[in-house]
């Protein structure tokens, strides 16, 4: 796997602060990369000293994200590959996710509504939680398709327990 830089045109995390980019990488849009690249992700948010709650954030939201493109945006495409940056910023957290996979729905993202649970143990919905997942992790997500590229953008701040 090689790295290639990203051109983020005007996706940038904020105009008013510093950003320090932890992790800039381009994966094959598979299981296994999908993997190491969380991996690699949660060492470089580890290692720039963030708040341990926004390290598991990140991670949670992003697997949840990472999993969603193979398993969807890249369904019957054969090979693909995501682009991530993740950028440490003043507030948190910006993170820039872009796959050249099939769009969203509508061009939008999920509700992220949870499945109906008060059905019997049998009708337990397997799946759905993901985007529930994603959008509760994060402080602001959104999502844009642009010619063949969706760009999915996530913020996280550190929160402070009251």
């Amino acid at each position: 796997m090689s790295q290639r830089p990203v051109v983020m045109g005007k996706k940038t995390a904020s105009k008013n602060v510093d950003p320090i980019t932890l992790y800039n990488f381009t994966f094959p849009a598979e299981q296994l990369a999908v993997r190491t690249a969380l991996a690699d992700i949660r060492t470089a948010l580890e290692q720039a000293l963030l708040d341990s709650d926004l390290v598991g954030r990140v991670e949670s939201a992003l697997a949840e994200l990472f999993n969603n493109i193979v398993k969807h945006a890249y369904a019957n495409q054969g090979s693909g590959t995501l682009n991530c940056t993740v950028t440490k910023t003043a507030p948190g957290v910006f993170v820039n996710v872009i796959d050249r996979g099939k769009a969203m729905p509508g061009h939008t993202l999920p509700d992220g509504d949870l499945p109906n649970l008060e059905v019997g143990f049998s009708d337990l919905p397997e799946g759905g939680f993901g985007w529930f997942i994603i959008k509760s992790q994060t402080d602001r997500l959104s999502y844009e398709r642009e010619g063949a590229d969706n760009y999915t953008q996530l913020v996280f701040e550190v929160r402070r327990n009251a």
